[in-house]
């Protein structure tokens, strides 16, 4: 497998990009620090050109984070469609967390066929349950996904 080569613009992208979703999309730069878990102080200093991205000749772990984060953050999401979006979450319950079509149903008050139906085919089911899927589905996401209390 080849190794993909870094280039100046590269950096530069990725600079853009959260310049876009601080300016464009109105994203609190403490908000990036939080969803990126890079701290606040080092997003300042690479932004103002104070960091070193490389570390030992590899990129810096915050600076990938920061590249991830940033590219979705930038407007990538909306290229996702709503519906595609509460699939890769149902796909995600289901491979992280063991969580079957048939919990998510009985939760979102819906049949386990409807579900299956969606999965395959986003307009086979009604409006109303497509809401009752994507915000159950939303809500154990975040369940999973909350820290320690």
């Amino acid at each position: 497998m080849k190794r993909y080569e870094y280039n100046e613009r590269d950096f530069d992208t990725v600079k853009k990009n959260i310049s876009i979703a601080l300016n464009k999309y109105n994203i609190a730069i403490e908000s990036l620090s939080r969803m990126a878990r890079v701290d606040l102080d080092w997003i300042k200093d690479y932004l103002d050109g104070k960091k070193e991205i490389f570390e030992e000749n590899q990129l810096n772990e915050n600076y990938l984070k920061l590249e991830y984060i940033s590219t979705f953050l930038s407007g990538a999401i909306s290229l996702i469609s709503p519906d595609d979006r509460v699939k890769g979450i149902i796909e995600y319950l289901m491979e992280e967390y063991n969580i079957s079509y048939n919990t998510i149903s009985l939760y979102a008050d819906i049949e386990k066929e409807d579900i299956e139906d969606f999965m395959k085919d986003a307009n086979s089911i009604s409006y109303e349950k497509k809401y009752r899927l994507a915000t159950t589905s939303l809500f154990l996401h975040f369940l999973f996904k909350k820290p320690d209390c």
